[in-house]
């Protein structure tokens, strides 16, 4: 598969411009407060709150299911022996 040449906006399965998630998102969101300059960056893009799901998506699966983003996802975490 191609690399995606834009990291803000990935090749995946979209609807009107929106990231759409694997599963239904929970009813109750998740708040973290960030740095000034993180924020800044954070806010000028125009589907913020797409890319921060995408992106606190891939890193648990990442880190926490330990499986890269490009995995299916079948709730059971890789194990590293």
């Amino acid at each position: 598969m191609a690399k995606n040449r834009n990291p803000l906006y990935p090749e995946q399965p979209r609807a009107n411009g929106r990231f759409i998630p694997k599963d239904k998102p929970t009813a109750q969101p998740v708040c973290v407060a960030l740095t000034y300059d993180i924020d800044e960056l954070v806010r000028k893009l125009p589907n913020r709150s797409e890319w921060l799901r995408r992106v606190i998506t891939e890193a648990a699966e990442r880190e926490l299911m330990c499986q890269s983003p490009d995995e299916p996802t079948d709730g059971q975490g890789s194990s590293n022996g």
